[in-house]
């Protein structure tokens, strides 16, 4: 029997051990993540804060390129894009009214190099107005000049000069050599193949035109136009690439920007050649069409002559004037048909005809 006074002493068992020695392990983790989750966070902190300036470096180069391309469409490039789309329409209309046509636009492709390097109309044009200034044809070309064509390239100069040298964005040199080659874009008065000559040259000539024009005002009818050449086919292209550009940047900038184009991937001599098998296409259906009528009134004008034939025969007693007018009729009937099919283009003549038609330059 145990003796009520004693004390009981109880010594941990190794239940009591693992549970220590677990609080311990614990407790040494929650403390070593705590330092790791303070390092972590320092670590995110120190990257946001990375992100969110290259963020607002990124956003400021945007807002400042999306300012300059707004720049560039409001000060130089929309307004010239425009400006030279006006000029070659009132050139075109000029064109078409006064017969000079636009046989030069295709012969400069064809041939390229120097022949794009052109003035603005064909000095055999011109001549007859120097040969009589008085005329109302010459009237006509000086007041197309003074009145419609001087302001737009007045205009044109100014910006040129004013903004081209900080406003465009030209392409490499390298990439322009790609477009075309040196001897397309050699300028025929400076021998330089630098893109910037392009322009001069367009300079240059408006320049020129005003000492041409103020020869007039003082009587002076020897010159008609200038002579200084510059190559209006590839300033329209080159004035297009700088407008699409802006207009691809101020797009890719603003989500809210839609650029709408047509994109025609061909060249210069390409899309002449097009424009060739379209016309010649279309010559070649209205052939058809017109040789198919022709044939329809033959065959009723043989069938009318076949009762004429028939009702002399089996009616004496018509009067012999109504059978000679029927016969005439058809007779000249005959004869118109004959002129009508001379004058049907055949393939070579309606290339020729597109030669004197067709227009390179668009105004979209």
């Amino acid at each position: 029997m145990t003796d009520p006074t004693e004390t009981l002493i109880v010594c941990p068992d190794e239940e009591s051990k693992i549970v220590e020695t677990f609080a311990i392990v614990t407790g040494a983790m929650t403390l070593i993540g705590s330092i790791i989750a303070y390092f972590a966070q320092g670590y995110q902190e120190r990257n946001d804060a990375i992100e969110a300036k290259e963020k607002e470096e990124d956003d400021l180069d945007r807002s400042q390129a999306l300012e300059r391309v707004r720049n560039q469409l409001s000060t130089l490039i929309g307004p010239m894009h425009r400006l030279w789309k006006v000029q070659t329409t009132i050139s075109m209309v000029y064109r078409n009214e006064s017969g000079h046509g636009f046989s030069d636009y295709p012969h400069a492709v064809e041939n390229r190099g120097q022949s794009f390097w052109m003035t603005m109309f064909d000095d055999e044009f011109l001549n007859d107005f120097i040969e009589d200034p008085q005329s109302i044809k010459a009237n006509l070309y000086r007041n197309f000049v003074r009145r419609r064509l001087r302001p737009i390239y007045t205009r044109i100069r100014e910006l040129v000069l004013s903004h081209m040298s900080d406003l465009a964005d030209m392409p490499p040199q390298e990439e322009w050599l790609q477009r075309y080659n040196e001897e397309d874009v050699k300028s025929p008065h400076t021998k330089s193949v630098n893109i910037n000559v392009i322009f001069d040259s367009y300079v240059a000539f408006t320049f020129e035109f005003d000492d041409v024009i103020e020869g007039w005002e003082d009587g002076c009818f020897r010159r008609m136009q200038p002579r200084t050449r510059y190559p209006t086919l590839i300033c329209n292209d080159l004035i297009d690439l700088l407008y699409d550009r802006c207009k691809e940047k101020e797009a890719k900038y603003n989500k809210h920007v839609t650029v709408h184009k047509n994109i025609i991937n061909v060249s210069l001599s390409d899309q002449m050649s097009q424009r060739n098998e379209i016309k010649l296409h279309k010559s070649g259906v209205n052939r058809m069409f017109t040789e198919n009528k022709l044939l329809r009134r033959i065959s009723t004008i043989n069938e009318e002559t076949q009762e004429t034939e028939d009702l002399k025969a089996s009616n004496p007693s018509s009067t012999a004037n109504d059978l000679e007018n029927r016969v005439q009729r058809l007779y000249q009937e005959q004869l118109d048909i004959e002129n009508e099919n001379s004058v049907i283009p055949n393939t070579a003549s309606a290339t020729n005809a597109m030669e004197r038609e067709s227009s390179f330059i668009s105004a979209p």
